[in-house]
């Protein structure tokens, strides 16, 4: 799960014989006693440079790479 105010996250997975194990890290925005999530229409408050997909907002990746 991330916070609303999450723009970066990277996960990982390893099968291994007892279980699968899934690790993540997540870039600045998960605060402790904050909201994880913002009560609103979808993609009401994407940040300029991103678009709005399945009601999230999406950062362009190609823009990104650009830079």
């Amino acid at each position: 799960m991330a916070w609303a105010k999450n723009r970066r996250v990277g996960c990982a997975v390893q099968k291994c014989d007892s279980g699968t194990m899934v690790v993540c890290l997540y870039g600045t925005g998960n605060v402790a006693k904050e909201n994880v999530y913002e009560i609103g229409e979808p993609c009401s408050g994407c940040a300029e440079g991103t678009y709005c997909e399945d009601a999230l907002c999406v950062m362009n990746c190609q823009k990104q790479k650009k830079k």
